[in-house]
């Protein structure tokens, strides 16, 4: 039973994925001079976790918004909503990071 009355198919392509907004942050990390390997990787290793569980989140989300409400609220929330939010979302991320290493001297 579902609540919904919608049926949705999810086709998981390189864009859906999120891979282009964890190149962009790992780009963007790793061109800052000045910084030690060691912080580099940090900052890898916790924005490219937070990135990917956020996708995850953005998929699952449109997914059920999807079958609630029907195709064009999956594809609002999916394509304008959601990507909107991993844009925002790497962009905070980076900048924290930057940030955090230069205020603090680590990540």
């Amino acid at each position: 039973w579902l609540p919904g009355k919608n049926v949705v198919t999810i086709v998981l392509t390189e864009e859906c994925i999120g891979i282009y907004s964890v190149i962009v942050y790992a780009l963007f990390v790793l061109i800052v001079p000045a910084v030690s390997v060691r912080n580099k990787l940090r900052g890898l290793a916790v924005g490219c976790a937070v990135l990917f569980l956020a996708n995850v989140t953005r998929i699952i989300t449109s997914g059920a918004l999807g079958v609630l409400y029907g195709f064009i609220a999956f594809r609002f929330f999916h394509d304008v909503v959601g990507g909107g939010m991993m844009v925002v979302l790497t962009a905070i991320l980076w900048v924290d990071w930057v940030y955090r290493v230069f205020r603090y001297g680590r990540y």
